[in-house]
């Protein structure tokens, strides 16, 4: 057939076998990126809920200037 040599069972299934481990090899590298992006995403959470403490603990601290010092 125009000079294409017919491939063996054998020869398309190690081909074949290859390309699944590529694909788990590709799959595997993108477990792991998910995996970081939801540490970092966790990360960003934790720093979130601390900078709305801290907002809440500075807006606390000026009320109280605010009572001690009611005409400023």
């Amino acid at each position: 057939m125009f000079g294409k040599k017919k491939k063996s069972y054998g020869s398309v299934m190690a081909s074949f076998s290859e390309v699944v481990v590529d694909l788990q090899e590709i799959s595997d590298r993108e477990e792991v990126n998910i995996g970081v992006l939801a540490e970092e995403h966790e990360k960003i959470e934790r720093k979130i809920t601390t900078s709305k403490a801290e907002m809440a603990n500075c807006q606390t601290a000026i009320d109280n200037v605010r009572d001690m010092f009611p005409n400023i």
